[in-house]
């Protein structure tokens, strides 16, 4: 699985890619949102891990500016000190986690978001209730 880790604090940034690499995860990296975009020209990840606050282009201007651009797109996973709500309301995100990130609910927001959602059945779902939608009064 391809992962781009978009984040300024080069210390934050080069553990996490360190740590995401020691899972078996295939890692490229971005200082900002004009970096990414760079990236995500010449590789398709299958996830997005972003900070918010950056110079250059910060995070909500990324987030925009990839939804303009690429049809196909990643789902993106926020990692930053702003509220989750705050989070979740930009365009394609899928998930918010705060700063510091435990690594451990990363990578299980990681394969949940990934992961391919299973096909209901009518055997998958509980009883139905009938309703009668015969002739209206």
């Amino acid at each position: 699985m391809r992962v781009l880790i978009v984040d300024d604090e080069c210390s934050f940034r080069s553990a996490l890619a360190l740590a995401i690499s020691d899972e078996g995860f295939e890692v490229e990296t971005a200082i900002n949102g004009v970096d990414a975009l760079e990236v995500l020209a010449r590789h398709s990840p299958d996830v997005i891990i972003l900070d918010l606050h950056m110079p250059v282009m910060n995070g909500p201007q990324f987030v925009e500016e990839y939804a303009r651009r690429f049809v196909q797109r990643a789902p993106i996973v926020v990692c930053s000190t702003r509220s989750r709500e705050y989070c979740l309301k930009l365009r394609g995100v899928s998930a918010c986690l705060g700063k510091p990130v435990d690594l451990d609910d990363l990578l299980a927001t990681i394969h949940r978001i990934t992961s391919p959602q299973p096909i209901m059945t009518t055997t998958d779902t509980a009883p139905r209730t009938s309703v009668n939608l015969g002739q209206r009064r």
